[in-house]
């Protein structure tokens, strides 16, 4: 077994993600600004959409990293003041959780891993989640296969 796996926040998904939310919230803003006034939506809209741009720019700057190894796993970086760890024991099985899954809704629901977590540690759901945007060759449920494969290898050492 590997001593230690490491994942790092993707730059180029990131950097996408920064034009994508940036250009959004420059339509909005122009938009706005040839309206004339300001409406509480129009407020509230470029809240929302002015959040994104900075977010990706401190993800582009301070990647969220996931440190893997026999004791369990630690998150540091991206949007966390401190690292913070779970041992395996801690938690349960990871898996592929969808966020917006609605009805029906055109587009694709996006994948995030999730684990379940010990009632003591819960705040707002009995699951616990990893961020997206991982540098992996592969695809969200291949990263979970590889986490889980990793975390059977480590209980039963």
């Amino acid at each position: 077994m590997q001593s230690e796996l490491c994942y790092e926040t993707s730059k180029p998904k990131t950097v996408g993600y920064f034009v994508f939310s940036s250009a959004i919230f420059a339509i909005g803003l122009s938009n706005v600004l040839q309206m004339g006034e300001l409406s509480f939506v129009g407020i509230l809209g470029l809240i929302f959409f002015g959040a994104w741009p900075p977010l990706f720019l401190l993800l582009f700057l301070r990647p969220f990293r996931l440190r893997v190894d026999v004791d369990g796993f630690s998150l540091s970086g991206g949007t966390t003041r401190k690292s913070w760890q779970r041992g395996w024991r801690e938690v349960g099985p990871f898996f592929v959780g969808k966020l917006f899954e609605i009805g029906r809704w055109p587009l694709p629901a996006i994948k995030m891993i999730q684990f379940d977590q010990p009632f003591e540690q819960r705040r707002l759901s009995r699951t616990g989640g990893l961020p997206m945007l991982w540098a992996f060759d592969g695809s969200v449920d291949e990263m979970v296969d590889e986490l889980n494969a990793y975390r059977k290898k480590a209980l039963s050492a």
